[in-house]
């Protein structure tokens, strides 16, 4: 199959359900982003980060016209995908790698890594995951080639240093070991290791001081505040969150349908809990089956393996990620490629499986055109945010302010109290709701839940 061929017939795919993206407005963080003007309009202001870098890229094409921005996410996303099916090509055929490639390209969790303009770092981490383990498997099929290993050493080093996700691109010299170990080639790749591993090392000591912010963030303490809450007990709840990050994220892959940048609050049943339990228990006991099994087998660890390295840093016993987020599942979403290019290749009916897989695909570009008009104004992108997350007190308080900007003002109050009923006491929407009251010009000297009295506050004390 000519690769040429393939690559246009994958950037058109991508293209057919993005196009809607590029209408897309500055939502969330992107605000932040774009109305620094000052950092963003000069590359010697952003030349040291890759993804700040694109940013000003798209503000000399279009200024704070989001149609550039979105542009260049999208032709990102065209050149991980055309990096997915060469990936796949190493375990499969040519037909089995472009089934596997198109589900990549179509799939709705990618939509906000690629129609959220902050959500780009995710598909650069992909990008700088897959491209150098290609030149890096290449470099080291047959007789060794020194220049080819030593590119995908300097693009590991250039995008460890960037700082975006490096809890997510730590375990990139891990997925080189993995992929020697499927491929028999441990004795003869040991010592190639070593560099990767010692630049992910140096990575986590020069941005010790972000690492430990973001712990902070995460968690609400300091490191040391962590180490004394998981020997005090922590363990216990670090094991919850393993297994409920990694079955709510597959449930999430295998059916996208509640897509959301807030998964919270996060409520675990007793008969989930027993379920992913029992099948971390199971896989756990069948793992040896990775080292000395054959075909399906191998391939089936090699995407547990895979699915669970990638996701490592949302249930890390140091929380340093959310326990569930669309973004992070934009490289692990190769793990269920292979999983359908290896359904393919097996003994099982070709047409009904085809026929299944045109049908999962119409699904899914029909979901991902739905989510991408989702990003078409703040307003729209946290009332639909509220909708999928009803409980969430972030979502909700940012509905608030935008209904404000909207002078909706009487929604708006609905929205803030609607967040506080989710968080009592969450000082920004009540804030929010002080502000709101000074627009209206009112004194806010009692919050007062009809419904619910015993959320009630009054400020004529203060």
């Amino acid at each position: 199959m000519n690769k040429i061929k393939v690559f246009l017939i994958l950037a058109g795919l991508c293209i057919l359900v993005y196009a809607n993206s590029l209408r897309g407005s500055f939502v969330s963080d992107d605000t932040e982003i774009m109305t620094n003007e000052a950092k963003v309009s000069s590359f010697s202001q952003t030349c040291k980060d890759l993804p700040s870098m694109l940013y000003t890229v798209g503000y000399k094409i279009g200024k704070f016209n989001p149609i550039p921005h979105h542009m260049i996410s999208l032709i990102l996303h065209i050149i991980v995908t055309c990096a997915v099916f060469s990936f796949l090509g190493l375990f499969f055929g040519a037909n089995a790698s472009l089934m596997g490639a198109i589900i990549f390209a179509l799939h709705p969790i990618h939509t906000e890594a690629v129609s959220w303009i902050s959500g780009r770092p995710y598909i650069l981490i992909a990008l700088f995951t897959l491209l150098p383990y290609l030149i890096y498997h290449e470099a080291t099929k047959g007789k060794f080639k020194l220049g080819l290993y030593l590119l995908s050493v300097i693009m590991c080093f250039y995008w460890s240093g960037q700082g975006n996700g490096v809890g997510f691109y730590s375990s990139f010299p891990l997925f080189i070991v993995i992929m020697d170990m499927y491929f028999g080639k441990v004795e003869k790749n040991k010592l190639l290791w070593i560099p990767f591993f010692m630049i992910i090392m140096f990575s986590f000591v020069g941005q010790g001081g972000s690492i430990e912010s973001r712990i902070a963030s995460q968690s609400g303490s300091s490191l040391l505040g962590w180490i004394i809450d998981f020997t005090d007990g922590g363990f216990i709840f670090w094991w919850v969150n393993g297994v409920f990050s990694l079955g709510t994220n597959l449930k999430l892959l295998l059916l996208p349908l509640n897509l959301t940048i807030f998964h919270e609050p996060f409520i675990i049943n007793v008969i989930q809990m027993k379920y992913w339990l029992l099948t971390g228990i199971t896989s756990l006991l069948l793992l040896p089956f990775f080292f000395i099994g054959y075909g399906v087998i191998k391939k089936t660890y090699l995407i547990v393996a895979l699915f669970t390295l990638w996701l490592l840093p949302t249930f890390s016993p140091i929380r340093i990620a959310s326990l569930v987020a669309d973004r992070y599942l934009y490289l692990p979403t190769v793990c269920l490629c292979m999983f359908i290019a290896m359904l393919f290749e097996t003994k099982i009916p070709k047409k009904p499986f085809v026929c299944l897989f045109v049908c999962l695909c119409i699904f899914y570009s029909v979901r991902t055109v739905m989510r991408n008009s989702d990003y078409s104004s703040p307003l729209v992108y946290w009332t639909k945010t509220a909708k999928a997350s009803p409980h969430s007190y972030r979502a909700h308080n940012n509905l608030g302010i935008e209904l404000i900007k909207l002078k909706e003002y009487s929604q708006a109050e609905i929205a803030f109290k609607h967040s506080l009923l989710s968080k009592p006491n969450h000082y920004q929407a009540i804030d929010n709701l002080k502000i709101l009251a000074k627009l209206q010009g009112k004194t806010i000297k009692k919050i007062e839940f009809k419904n619910n009295p015993k959320f009630n506050m009054d400020f004529t004390k203060e």
